[in-house]
């Protein structure tokens, strides 16, 4: 449930982890703009499939998602 990200990706300075397991909602004045960084293409699908799964909205192998 946690994606790590390296050093480099999105301008970071060392490595950690995106907890896809504790999503949660912000003010937005707690934002910055511009961005401070950009996750590259293939962090930021691993960090959706992470979400997804936590969110029960399907992305386990073999698993069907009812509609």
């Amino acid at each position: 449930m946690r994606v790590p990200i390296r050093a480099g990706d999105a301008g970071l300075d060392f490595d950690c982890w995106a907890k896809c397991d504790q999503v949660t909602t912000l003010e937005k004045s707690y934002l910055r703009y511009p961005a401070i960084g950009v996750l590259s293409e293939e962090t930021l699908k691993m960090v959706e499939e992470q979400v997804k799964i936590c969110l029960g909205l399907g992305g386990w192998p073999g698993r069907q998602v009812r509609r």
